[in-house]
């Protein structure tokens, strides 16, 4: 068995590498940073396990990929709202998960900002795993350790993107009722590889991230690395992530969009809520919430959310995300390949060339150092 999907096709998601039980399989980075099952072929005994838990070559059916649809924010008070990427709900999803003697597993940067997942089982350790993170993270152990805290009768909630959901459920292989999955809209997960060069160029280093800093509002939100702040409009690495240029080569053709990844509910911005209802759009942040199942339903109602309204499945057009994959484009290859070999701002100077008065500028910051 030289490989269970096609390079080009594998999300990452690592539901191979923690089905194994031979120990057989590792989640190796490629040149792009992106990590992809490496098989040790006299250690694989064929047993087809790693296959059959694949979310690429298994779409799973669901019954309700669309639910119930709400626009929501937390109503516990506003530093949690204030802190969040949009309305605050998966804080308050977590509270009840934790107050029942949960645990709660979501998405940190580790001290060398590399985003990975982990789990808390207090409530300050959700400070981590509030805000976006605009890179592939790291799965790690997790799926093992979801398994171990059902097994021992837990409550937990798993938070991930669409792919990372699937993947652990096709792990799992069973549904369990102290098990809450909670995806979110995934516009793509870019490469750690250009998040690192792209820090490497213009901060050097830094001990802190947040992709969406809500000094300057939730839509024209900042985006912040360290102390320095930024209006993501002018930020180098936003505009390459929404132009699509480092994302996971999966992700133009992304296989669990749409709520076929079986999560329980579906968390995003709500973006176009100023279209449909004026009066709650404060700029604070609504969040996006698709609830599919009883238990994910319980948990919401149970939680210090309030619900602002309902609406009809045709409102997430204005979230294409939630259906759609991106488009790839035509220079992704050639920057990716700039971006490893040159560093980030050779390969943003190849795509966007900048012009007179940006290269003045940027020779005078240098002759200021």
């Amino acid at each position: 068995m030289n490989e269970i999907v096609k390079k080009d096709r594998c999300c990452g998601c690592s539901a191979c590498y923690s089905v194994c039980v031979v120990g057989c399989i590792n989640m190796v980075p490629d040149s792009e940073g992106f990590m992809h099952p490496e098989i040790s072929e006299d250690l694989c005994i064929d047993c087809g396990l790693c296959r059959k838990v694949c979310p690429v070559l298994n779409v799973m059916e669901s019954g309700n990929v669309v639910g119930t649809v709400y626009a929501a924010v937390s109503s516990s008070g506003e530093s949690v709202r204030a802190h969040s990427s949009s309305g605050g709900v998966f804080t308050e999803l977590s509270r009840v998960v934790l107050a029942h003697g949960g645990v709660v597993f979501g998405v940190r940067f580790d001290c060398t900002m590399k985003a990975v997942h982990d789990f808390t089982e207090d409530e300050a350790g959700l400070d981590a795993f509030r805000g976006s993170k605009y890179v592939q993270s790291s799965v790690g152990e997790s799926f093992g350790q979801v398994r171990s805290f059902l097994e021992g009768g837990r409550r937990v909630l798993f938070s991930g993107t669409p792919c990372q959901i699937s993947g652990l459920k096709r792990y799992l292989r069973r549904e369990y009722d102290n098990l809450l999955t909670v995806e979110v809209v995934c516009h793509g997960v870019p490469s750690p590889v250009v998040l690192g060069h792209y820090i490497d160029s213009i901060y050097g280093s830094v001990d802190d991230v947040c992709f969406r800093d809500k000094a300057t509002g939730w839509k024209n939100y900042s985006v912040r690395f360290g102390n320095y702040r930024q209006c993501y409009k002018d930020n180098y690495f936003m505009r390459v992530f929404l132009d699509d240029l480092s994302l996971r080569p999966s992700c133009y053709s992304c296989p669990s969009k749409s709520g076929i990844s079986g999560a329980d509910i579906t968390l995003g911005d709500f973006w176009g809520i100023e279209r449909l209802n004026s009066v709650i759009d404060d700029d604070r942040g609504i969040s996006l919430v698709v609830v599919r199942t009883s238990r994910g339903a319980d948990v919401l109602h149970e939680s210090q959310i309030s619900l602002l309204a309902e609406y009809p499945a045709s409102v997430l057009k204005y979230n294409p995300s939630f259906s759609q994959s991106a488009k790839r484009p035509v220079h992704r290859d050639i920057f990716m390949k700039e971006c490893v070999a040159k560093g980030f701002m050779k390969a943003y100077d190849m795509i966007y060339p900048p012009s007179l008065i940006t290269q003045i500028r940027r020779r005078l910051k240098l002759l200021l150092k």
